[in-house]
This record gives C-alpha cells, sequence and structure tokens, in this order.
C-alpha cells in the first residue's frame, strides 16, 4: 500500500529563490507505482525549480517523492551548469 505518494501537484519555475511566478505546470497523478511525468507546454529558462505538493493520493496530509529526474536539451544543459556558490539555503514550506 502506498503512503504519500501526491495526487496534485503543482511545478514553479524561477530563476531566483525569493520570486516565485504563476506555476508552469498544475498535475493529478493517478495512484500507480509508475514513473510520473510532467512536461511543460513551452520551454522553460530557470535556475530553480519548486515542486509543491497539493494533495495525496489517499488524502493524507503529508506527501513525498523518492527522486526527480529534470530532462533538458544539450545546450540548455550546458549554460546551466553554475557554481553553486551564493546559493540561498532553501526555505522550510510551513
Amino acid at each position: 500500500m502506498a503512503n504519500g505518494r501526491i495526487a496534485e501537484c503543482e511545478v514553479y519555475c524561477s530563476e531566483d529563490a525569493n520570486s516565485w511566478p504563476a506555476p508552469v505546470a498544475r498535475v493529478k497523478w493517478p495512484n500507480t507505482e509508475m514513473l510520473q511525468t510532467v512536461t511543460f507546454q513551452q520551454p522553460v529558462k530557470a535556475r530553480y525549480l519548486k515542486l509543491v505538493a497539493k494533495s495525496e493520493v489517499s488524502g493524507q496530509p503529508f506527501a513525498g517523492i523518492a527522486e526527480l529526474d529534470v530532462l533538458t536539451d544539450g545546450a540548455a544543459l550546458s549554460q546551466a551548469k553554475r557554481s553553486r556558490t551564493g546559493w540561498p539555503r532553501p526555505s522550510r514550506v510551513t
């Protein structure tokens, strides 16, 4: 039995860690152990990605994620390789 699978979520992308425009994707996933994917409607340039779980498949007040892979084209990937120096510490979601 699954515990904590994300049912609905929003994906945000930003160039800085302080401002988050509208979500680039809203997703509803089925209750399955299969790989879940999100495809953006158009290319997005961002340094930061935030996934906000809105609900869990069994109605639990929590959700989790085991792995997160971000796929991009090769050109964008080579440009995105930056030093982590100066990155802000993640903020805690309350």
